[in-house]
């Protein structure tokens, strides 16, 4: 399986765009992992018009604060590769057509700024200190799951994982089951690996089961975010939360527990019990044969 940390430059000057543009204003008082990149950055866009221009677009894009951070797409994967970033598809249309018209090549211009180059280095040299910003502490994370799971690297699928820090919600994105993660680092600057094997569950499903599912298995419950997705993405993601309890320790396994149920999540336990029995217990590897039996045993309890 090739597996990497990468440091996108592109992804990292983007991001400190969304947030000069407004993105996580709302936020609470919480600091991202480098805030003296972010300040120095908010000041170069004074003096740069390049920057402040770039600035000024995004605000007129119309989209909200909120999903700024949906842009990112356009950056870590080519727009052709990214199916509806947003869920208005005026809004889609629009953001693309900006990137296509000039926006990246804008970006390339801004990265190549002598100033912008300055505050990556720094940055990468910060990134660089944390202890467990390693490809081995990211193999090791993974394995845990592969482990679990009872497959090997060669059924998982590639993980390029980029650490952002700027943003302060100390989560993690996968690009619409593209290969390619983004992290942000919690507070204390250790790297969210919690959030990292959340989202490589979803890879190793997305590829081990990418079957639809009809309306007849809508029988997994879940928050209110997700009930207008399909039915495999409910499924998907109730599977994905009762697996990642197994990888946290006991008291937290239980509080995640009831945080996962009372979120909306109302047949965790069951699901729980069934990966406990056939992974944990009787060690069979995670499988679509393995999927498809639990979907019609919720089919059959509901």
């Amino acid at each position: 399986m090739q597996t990497k940390i990468i440091f996108s430059q592109e992804f990292a000057v983007f991001f400190l765009l969304l947030l000069t543009a407004g993105y996580e204003k709302n936020t609470d008082d919480r600091f991202a992992f480098d805030e003296e990149a972010i300040t120095q950055f908010l000041n170069l866009v004074q003096q740069e018009k390049v920057l402040s221009d770039f600035v000024k677009v995004l605000q007129q894009l119309p989209v909200e604060p909120a999903a700024y951070v949906r842009l990112a797409h356009y950056v870590l994967c080519s727009p052709e590769s990214v199916s509806g970033p947003f869920s208005n598809v005026k809004q889609n249309k629009i953001a693309q057509q900006w990137w296509d018209d000039g926006a990246k090549k804008s970006l390339q211009i801004i990265i190549k700024n002598e100033s912008v180059q300055k505050i990556l280095n720094n940055h990468q040299q910060r990134l660089n200190a944390i202890p467990d910003y390693t490809k081995e502490c990211l193999l090791k994370e993974l394995q845990q799951v592969i482990d679990f799971l009872h497959l090997s690297f060669v059924d998982a699928p590639a993980l390029c994982l980029h650490v952002n820090g700027f943003e302060r919600l100390g989560r993690a994105t996968n690009y619409n089951g593209k290969q390619k993660l983004v992290v942000a680092p919690i507070m204390a600057g250790a790297i969210a690996w919690r959030s990292v094997r959340h989202e490589f569950l979803h890879f190793i499903i997305k590829k081990i089961f990418p079957h639809q599912l009809g309306y007849q298995y809508g029988i997994t419950p879940v928050p209110e975010e997700y009930k207008n997705d399909p039915v495999r993405v409910q499924f998907e993601e109730n599977c994905v939360a009762a697996l990642s309890l197994f990888f946290l320790p006991e008291p937290s396994r239980q509080n995640n527990r009831r945080y996962f149920h009372d979120r909306g999540f109302l047949r965790i336990d069951e699901l729980v019990e069934f990966f406990s029995i056939h992974c944990q217990n009787a060690r069979e590897p995670l499988s679509a044969e393995l999927l498809q039996q639990l979907c019609q045993q919720l089919q059959k309890n509901k």
